[in-house]
């Protein structure tokens, strides 16, 4: 303590009796200001118990993929990324890719590597559509559709049946259908319902979800697990594909030509050399040469005495 009369001055009591009571108080327990914070040091020797960290990869996202086909020369090529301005390898021509939705009565001709959702309710009068996916809910049986990749069905859906004869049929999750003609198409894939009868000249799959019910013929057929199947099936491979008629003239037409020429020189120079050495003027040598085989007599002395020639006599 300091003395009153002299600030920043203590007695000797004063100074006996400060240190009595610091030895009465009990330690704070502050750390010396060198020591490290006692957190760090349980994180420290926890850290010392662990095994070392091994490195990781963390999850890397690729970049889209878009598979195009150009509308104008037809040309099929792979696009990676995001599809801002798009140009055709072959023709060099710049490609509409925005997506197109259509609502109420639409009369304008559409041409697009994006995708053109047709709604309820939406009717297409005499249009054009060329897109990658055609998705139809609405009346099209007046459209021109021209998709590069499939044509969606959904609830509602009207559109001409020869339209879907060369091209893939997905009928979307959650629709439901009713067809009353015959669908014809070239694969067939159900994530919804549909009620029809079916004759996909490809693979036919019922998905999760998925449900089929009518008359189903079709050379490959495929249902998951979670897909139903209530229908009269015809599953059998197409049959051989036999030639023309106009074919099998020309092959006939083909034999009954006479030789060329040529190919008659060629059989002349094959033919064996006795034919060449028989003349055609003497049919009995040819025959006698045909029937009668060459027969080499061989004359031996050998071991025999030769007999001595007599003269002949005169008769008078």
């Amino acid at each position: 303590m300091a003395r009153p009369d002299s600030p920043g001055m203590i007695d000797g009591f004063m100074s006996v009796q400060a240190v009595r009571n610091q030895g009465e108080r009990p330690p704070d327990g502050k750390p010396p200001k060198d020591a490290a914070p006692a957190a760090n040091a349980e994180e420290s020797r926890s850290d010392s118990a662990l095994p070392p960290k091994q490195a990781s990869m963390g999850h890397t996202a690729l970049p889209s993929r878009h598979e195009l086909i150009c509308y104008s020369c037809g040309y099929a090529f792979v696009v990676t990324g995001s599809l801002n301005k798009v140009f055709c390898p072959k023709c060099r021509e710049q490609l509409e890719t925005s997506d197109r939705t259509i609502e109420g009565e639409w009369k304008e001709d559409i041409r697009t590597v994006g995708r053109v959702h047709v709604h309820q309710g939406a009717t297409v009068m005499g249009a054009t559509i060329v897109a990658t996916d055609v998705i139809i809910a609405g009346d099209c049986t007046q459209a021109k559709l021209q998709p590069t990749r499939r044509i969606e069905l959904d609830t509602g859906a009207l559109v001409q049946p020869e339209v879907l004869d060369e091209h893939s049929v997905h009928v979307i999750a959650g629709a439901r259908l009713s067809l009353t003609a015959t669908l014809r198409c070239n694969t067939l894939e159900i994530f919804g319902e549909l009620q029809a009868t079916a004759e996909p000249t490809g693979m036919t799959t019922v998905h999760p979800g998925g449900m089929f019910r009518g008359t189903l013929k079709t050379e490959h057929l495929t249902v998951h697990d979670g897909g139903g199947l209530s229908a009269s099936l015809h599953i059998a491979p197409a049959p051989p594909e036999t030639p023309p008629e106009a074919d099998k003239t020309a092959d006939a037409e083909a034999v009954d030509e006479p030789a060329s020429p040529s190919a008659t020189k060629k059989k002349k120079l094959a033919a064996p050399s006795a034919t060449k050495k028989a003349s055609p003027s003497d049919p009995t040598k040819k025959a006698s040469s045909q029937t009668k085989p060459a027969v080499k007599r061989v004359s031996s002395t050998k071991g025999k005495k030769r007999a001595s020639k007599r003269p002949r006599r005169k008769v008078q």
